[in-house]
């Protein structure tokens, strides 16, 4: 656990319980609750002050909410069920009110009323010192609101806050464990038998690892926004298979996809593609995703993290539009980025009958391993290969002719064509300094 973070759960549990005991004097059943028991807190509270009780996070979700004889209305529904607040429409009302905004600000009791088909609602925010935990939200049941039920409210936030900070703790603590033990699985330093059952799975099944890039050269708001497409990533993917194993690793998002789930590609480059539209739609995030083979046992998980991440060096260097991709849909560059990654490919790279073609284009201005690549490209079809560059047919049989002379090269052998195609494709554009540079010119 990172030591601000720390600091900031020692402060928040000594400032509430500096004032907990206020709130424990009467001796209800509110302080009676364990620590932590967020659902027992709420039925306390709902019991004692008349009303449907809900306990939201600072950002609205909903951490826990009463389950007695109390009435409900359609909000309150919306909000249970969907564990992230009332839907689309009541989140715009309250936002375009203000709602929102005031609650954040309030350190007071806030009365809520005048929505059509809604009860009455008092919200109290829970703080730790400065720090906003959560709010409080008690619906009006039978009988209708009056001091003494916001009293109550204010008397039982600070006692409300201790469980938040302790129901902080063990959840993060918690999530550390299993990212700590996911992350040491693709690694391959892990045990797959220990990980497993915390996944709900078995070591022996279908596994597939998918990872996420944040393309920003600001490393502070990276870092920032990288929490966000954590837990998105994270919400996706347990929409889509019930549970999610995701932990991020330096500038990268892994998400380790199992069972039956893993082996349905066509369905996780959806929900991956889902996931960069909404980032680019809603936070303005561009993001990259590379999507690894399956893998039959979770011990083979790193060789399935390894090619997510060679796909995204993929997606980074290829010309196209597209942010989602899967080993099988890259695996030809793939292959030529390992190749050129070689270490030994620069004394390889002292032979390449290149060499004269792009010395003699420097000098002379001429176009020969443009054109060279064209004709390869096009399969040795002079009047394909001379419209890809934009010249008359005979001018391209001329240069080829030319070009056979100054480098040496035969064209009519299928090796070294080979060869010449794998060392434009490897050293990438003949207009790139690295083409044009030492590799190719004997330079060291």
């Amino acid at each position: 656990m990172p030591w601000g973070h720390l600091y900031s759960l020692l402060r928040s549990a000594i400032d509430s319980g500096r004032v907990a005991s206020r709130a424990g004097e009467e001796g209800d059943d509110v302080d009676r609750v364990g620590l932590g028991d967020l659902y027992g807190v709420m039925n306390a509270i709902a019991a004692r002050a008349g009303g449907a009780a809900l306990l939201d996070d600072a950002d609205f979700n909903v951490l826990a909410y009463s389950n007695l004889d109390h009435p409900i209305d359609d909000l309150r529904k919306q909000a249970v069920l969907r564990r992230r607040g009332p839907g689309k429409t009541w989140r715009r009302r309250f936002q375009s009110d203000g709602l929102h905004h005031r609650l954040r600000e309030a350190d007071d009791v806030v009365r809520v009323d005048g929505y059509p088909r809604t009860r009455a609602r008092l919200v109290m925010p829970v703080r730790a010192g400065n720090e906003l935990l959560g709010f409080l939200w008690l619906s009006e049941g039978t009988e209708s609101f009056d001091e003494a039920t916001a009293a109550t409210l204010r008397d039982v936030a600070p006692l409300v806050a201790l469980h938040l900070v302790r129901y902080r703790a063990d959840l993060d603590v918690g999530q550390q464990l299993l990212a700590q033990a996911i992350r040491a699985c693709l690694e391959g330093t892990g045990s797959p038998s220990l990980l497993a059952p915390k996944l709900g799975t078995v070591p022996e099944a279908d596994y597939r690892v998918a990872a996420f890039s944040l393309r920003s050269h600001d490393q502070r708001a990276s870092a920032i926004r990288q929490t966000w497409v954590r837990d998105l990533v994270a919400l996706y993917f347990e929409a889509y298979q019930g549970s999610a194993a995701c932990v991020a690793t330096g500038d990268v998002v892994y998400v380790l996809v199992s069972q039956s789930a893993a082996s349905n590609l066509p369905r996780i480059q959806r929900v991956c593609i889902d996931i960069a539209g909404y980032l680019q739609r809603e936070r303005d995030l561009e993001v990259v995703c590379g999507i690894g083979s399956v893998v039959s046992h979770l011990k083979d998980a790193p060789r399935s993290r390894a090619e997510a991440e060679k796909v995204l060096l993929a997606l980074a260097s290829r010309r196209t539009e597209s942010s989602v991709a899967s080993i099988e849909q890259v695996h030809a560059q793939v292959f030529l980025d390992d190749l050129g990654m070689r270490s030994d490919l620069h004394g390889l790279m002292r032979w390449s009958k290149l060499g004269p073609l792009v010395e003699h284009d420097r000098v002379h201005g001429t176009f020969y391993v443009r054109s060279l690549e064209a004709f390869l490209d096009a399969h040795g079809d002079y009047a394909r290969a001379a419209a890809s560059v934009n010249v008359h047919t005979n001018t391209l049989r001329y240069r080829i002719g030319r070009l056979r002379e100054i480098a040496q090269v035969d064209l009519d052998d299928p090796d070294e064509r080979l060869v010449l195609g794998l060392q434009l494709r490897i050293l990438g554009s003949p207009a790139s300094n690295r083409v044009a540079g030492g590799d190719l010119l004997g330079e060291s």
